[in-house]
């Protein structure tokens, strides 16, 4: 087919960014209302340059693949082998969304706000710097240290996304991780929501929120910490407070359904 006649003047490159960027598509994300509004948009300013789709496509748009959202199939945590209290409700422990499917067993690590940050301006932060994670579960706050300057803050910030979180204990060879809110944080306690992450495709580690309850019951085993200690140590942003072993075993399974949807891209020539 022949370039179809242009239905009217196409937008300015200005309008186009203010259409895209309004408060009306809600954030374009996919499978949602506002991304179906933003691709009627493109069409429309396609269809008004002269372009056309591609031969053989039905129209302008292209069906992919995409996991649609994540739900907490059952995730359960067992401290011990032999006898120990076990947690599989919701409130003491969820998967996170990006969470692998997986059973894991280990060791347990404490290893702070579980953050790393490439050395900026003679600054540098790992809070793996001084210990073994190595097929072992991994125990992290979430967030980052509370009681630092804003420049020192924005830093932490930038990598304290439990994505970010998760890729660090698994590229130093943990086998699972385990996110608890902090006594000192805002929302003390409060659990992880599995829509806290968008892109919720495997991450490739087993990972999990636990309730202030689970975490202070895991802490009870470490001689001469608490929690709340432990996270006033951390939250001046020290890079020199280091993590630490807990003196426990356990089997985290976390189970997450993942629903596959359809979305489109819009493709012309």
């Amino acid at each position: 087919a022949g370039t179809p006649e242009p239905q009217r003047e196409p937008s300015s490159i200005q309008t186009n960014v203010e259409v895209l960027a309004s408060d009306a598509f809600e954030g374009r994300m996919t499978g949602t209302t506002g991304i179906q509004q933003a691709a009627e948009h493109i069409v429309t300013e396609l269809e008004a340059i002269g372009a056309v789709p591609l031969p053989g496509s039905d129209g302008y748009r292209l069906s992919f693949p995409y996991t649609g959202s994540a739900t907490d199939g059952g995730t359960s945590l067992r401290l011990g082998t032999d006898g120990g209290p076990r947690w599989e409700d919701a409130e003491s422990v969820r998967a996170l969304s990006f969470s692998e499917a997986d059973e894991v067993t280990g060791p347990l690590v404490f290893a702070g706000y579980g953050i790393v940050v490439p050395e900026t301006d003679g600054f540098s932060y790992d809070s793996y710097a001084t210990i073994d994670v190595t097929d072992k579960i991994v125990v992290v706050l979430r967030y980052s240290p509370e009681d630092v300057d804003q420049d020192l803050r924005a830093m932490f910030i930038r990598y304290a996304g439990l994505r970010f979180k998760s890729q660090a204990a698994r590229q130093r060879g943990a086998k699972g991780l385990l996110v608890v809110t902090g006594p000192r944080s805002p929302n003390a306690g409060a659990m992880v929501p599995m829509t806290a992450d968008t892109a919720v495709a495997d991450s490739g580690i087993a990972a999990a929120s636990v309730s202030l309850v689970v975490a202070e019951t895991l802490f009870d085993l470490v001689p001469d910490w608490t929690l709340e200690e432990a996270q006033r140590e951390l939250d001046s942003g020290n890079p020199h407070v280091a993590g630490f072993e807990i003196p426990a075993e356990v089997t985290l399974d976390a189970q997450v359904i993942r629903e596959q949807r359809d979305g489109h891209n819009v493709v012309a020539f």
